[in-house]
């Protein structure tokens, strides 16, 4: 007799049987799903399917372009929409957007929109799985990419500076030309809500802004009452800019 084909999780490194198998889980000959049965339970509605809705395919498909591009090792692992809160969101720099942030931006205002809306009709378990922290920072996030998509192209995300252009990476410029990142306030709230006690100078150091422009910073929040929950591009860019001056 021929041997017969092994079929193993799409989920590849991904699987929720990798770390304890060492490689992703087998399939039955007789399962007509292309995950093991744990992957099954745990991402049956969130992975590409047959019938996925097409906002929901873009999605998948950012993430695994993600995944090709940074770590070849995951190029053929299937993406879950739940993967986007695992994206890492360090590995920036000059030049250069984090990995969720790079998977966002390649995504158009509809799909974001769709996507925030997947967010809070799955709230419950989003908290459950990842924490509020987490679900807020990243419902915060998509709404703000979605935003930026509909910004005009000859429009200036901040209106000190001429002829400036939307940044995807949610980064705006003072009229020195000086780059200033909006999302700053975003990142502060939630690095406030977190458990712990977090002096000053860790905050200074984990957004990278000097004390100084940190204290200027908190002050506005809660001047206004920042509130993840709710807030405008106006806020941030208050919250960030300070009073707008007259040239």
């Amino acid at each position: 007799m021929g041997s017969v084909f092994k079929r193993y999780c799409a989920r590849g490194p991904r699987c929720t049987q990798y770390k304890v198998l060492g490689e992703p889980a087998k399939l039955r000959s007789s399962s007509k799903s292309d995950l093991c049965e744990p992957c099954l339970r745990e991402y049956a509605e969130s992975v590409r399917a047959s019938r996925v809705a097409q906002w929901q395919d873009e999605v998948l498909s950012a993430i695994e372009s993600v995944w090709t591009e940074r770590d070849q090792a995951k190029s053929t692992s299937k993406a879950s929409l739940w993967d986007l809160f695992d994206l890492d969101r360090d590995n920036g720099g000059e030049g250069k957007r984090h990995d969720r942030g790079e998977c966002l931006s390649r995504l158009n205002s509809s799909t974001l929109t769709k996507l925030r809306g997947w967010l809070e009709t799955n709230e419950e378990e989003a908290v459950e799985r990842h924490g509020r922290n987490a679900f807020v920072g990243l419902r915060a996030e998509v709404g703000l990419h979605a935003w930026l998509c509909t910004w005009p192209s000859d429009k200036p995300l901040l209106p000190d500076k001429q002829d400036a252009t939307p940044s995807f990476d949610a980064v705006g410029y003072k009229r020195s030309g000086r780059a200033v990142d909006v999302t700053i306030p975003i990142q502060l709230a939630l690095l406030r809500d977190e458990r712990g006690y977090k002096s000053e100078r860790d905050l200074s150091k984990d957004l990278g802004v000097p004390r100084t422009t940190l204290r200027d910073i908190m002050k506005r929040m809660d001047e206004i009452g920042f509130s993840l929950e709710k807030f405008t591009t106006e806020d941030l860019n208050y919250i960030t800019r300070g009073p707008k001056h007259e040239s």
